[in-house]
Formats: structure tokens, sequence, C-alpha cells
């Protein structure tokens, strides 16, 4: 815990980050807590993302680690398997809208997911943004099939995506469709002009 007592720990996080959050939105940033404490300071660059970079919290989402993840947090991304993930992200959701936060404007994410189809399917249904699969340290004889069994969920469509998240992926899916169909339309007039280079060329030899 870096020198920071066990039983301190989240409160010392939770100022760091709104501290940090501070400083990134504001020019002149100061911040009065109790771990954390200081007057007008000025830093940069800030980031690129606006107002901040997505806070994402980790861990087991007991009731405190909730009230957090809606106070100062942008989306949550336990580890599978310690609790019903698909549950906490409704209870997070109904805790955001009471908050009165969009609840569709969190990232909600798991490591560790198992890639069957089933557990994906519930994990998306329920509004999850993203699954992080794992692979064991061993030799190619055992990690490749299971690259083989996580590669079936490479076509997972954005449509497939609810919430906002969805939404942009779909908005950006449809540009990338527009550029590849504005490439094939300036290749296809870049081998015409080749072949009337060509015609031309052939005529002049001709001559």
């Amino acid at each position: 815990h870096h020198g920071v007592k066990f039983g301190d720990r989240r409160a010392v996080m939770r100022e760091r980050i709104l501290a940090m959050k501070e400083i990134w939105a504001n020019d002149e940033a100061e911040f009065h807590g109790e771990p954390v404490e200081f007057s007008s300071s000025w830093q940069w660059p800030k980031p690129t993302q606006k107002p901040h970079p997505p806070i994402i919290l980790g861990g087991a989402a007991g009731p405190k680690t909730m009230k957090d993840i809606i106070e100062y947090c942008d989306g949550f991304m336990p580890i599978s398997g310690r609790y019903d993930f698909a549950e906490q992200i409704n209870t997070l959701k109904q805790m955001a809208e009471d908050a009165g936060r969009d609840p569709e404007s969190f990232d909600f994410g798991q490591f560790g997911t198992p890639p069957k189809a089933e557990v994906v399917d519930t994990l998306i249904e329920a509004g999850c943004n993203r699954v992080v699969f794992t692979l064991p340290p061993a030799d190619a004889d055992t990690v490749i099939p299971k690259l083989d069994q996580i590669s079936e969920f490479k076509d997972l469509s954005p449509g497939m995506i609810p919430g906002e998240l969805g939404s942009k992926l779909r908005d950006v899916q449809g540009k990338i469709n527009e550029v590849q169909n504005k490439v094939s339309e300036v290749k296809q007039q870049i081998n015409e002009v080749k072949q009337k280079v060509n015609q031309v060329k052939g005529m002049i030899n001709d001559g």
C-alpha cells in the first residue's frame, strides 16, 4: 500500500483521486482534505481527454466501494468470479441515477472473464462494455488452443453493445465504412487513370 496504513487506504485513495481531478481540470488548483492538502498549484500539460482521463475502479464492490464509484469514478472493472457482476452493474446504475449521474455514462468491464458465450452474453446484456480474457503462462501447445477458443469472440459487433459506448462504436464503424468506400472509389479512379495513361502510351508508341 505504498506506506499507507491498511485502514486508511480508501480515504487516501479518494482524496488523491479528487485532488488529481482538480489539477487536471483547472489551470490553478487547490485541494483541502486530511491526507491531501495543498494551496494554489499549477501543473501542465493537461490531459488530452476532457475533463480528465476516465477513473476506472477495480476491487470487490461492496457497499463502500460502490459508493466510491458513484462519487468520483467513471467506471468499474472487477476480477471475474467474486460477485455476480451483472447484478452489480444494475445496482450501480440505479445508484448513479439516484445520485443524479447518467447511468449510461459509466464504463463497466471485467478482468478474467471466462471465454464462454453464455457468460459474455449475460455481461453484454447487463451493460458491460469490455471483457478481458486471460491466458496461462504456458507452452504453445497449451496456449494456442485457448487462443482459438477466445478468437470466437473476435466478431463481437458494436451493435451488440448497449448504451452510449455502443452508440459511439456504431458511429465510428459507420465513419470507417464511409472512409473505406471512398478509398475504394479513389482506387477505382486511379486504375481508370492508369488505363488511360497506358492507352495514350500505346498510341504514342504506335505513332
